[in-house]
């Protein structure tokens, strides 16, 4: 009878500890959809997006680096930026994405696309903290003369313009 009630306990013990393991494991990235996306770029002033397919091995393999990266923002200054992926060609597309997988940077809505070959973590994460700020600035046909020439008492400068 105590050899049963042993069994029983430790079937318990067992059952909850392979439960807590289940919890442990389970993926810290969050799965968005384009709304989702886009309401949480006007949330947060800094993201990191991983877009992908169902039909990409790859795609797979480097979740779990981008796991690790997510890991290691909340231990640096960069603590608190949400890292999502999303499984969209449509919304890939709106941002420049037409490989996959792909790693976009957001920083104030504006992408950034990593140039990596693969999604590593000892990559990654300096080239974030490298591009914490976005140094480009759009120009419209309202704001082109004050922004290029009145701002710096320049009559003339290097621009470089993208059609």
């Amino acid at each position: 009878m105590a050899a049963s009630r042993t069994r029983k306990l430790f079937c318990v013990f067992l059952h909850f500890t392979l439960l807590s393991f289940s919890f442990v494991t389970c993926s810290t990235i969050e799965e968005m959809n384009s709304v989702e996306l886009k309401s949480a770029m006007q949330k947060h002033l800094r993201m990191v997006v991983y877009f992908y397919t169902d039909d990409c091995t790859e795609c797979e393999r480097q979740l779990s680096e981008l796991e690790k990266i997510a890991t290691a923002l909340d231990d640096s200054v960069l603590e608190g930026m949400p890292v999502v992926k999303v499984k969209s060609v449509q919304t890939a597309a709106k941002y420049g994405v037409s490989k996959f997988p792909s790693l976009v940077y957001f920083r104030s809505s504006y992408p950034m696309l990593y140039g990596g070959d693969a999604v590593m973590a000892e990559d990654v994460f300096p080239w974030l903290e490298r591009n914490v700020e976005v140094v480009t600035r759009e120009l419209t046909d309202e704001d082109f003369e004050h922004l290029t020439q009145a701002a710096t008492g320049a009559t003339t400068g290097d621009w470089f313009v993208s059609l």
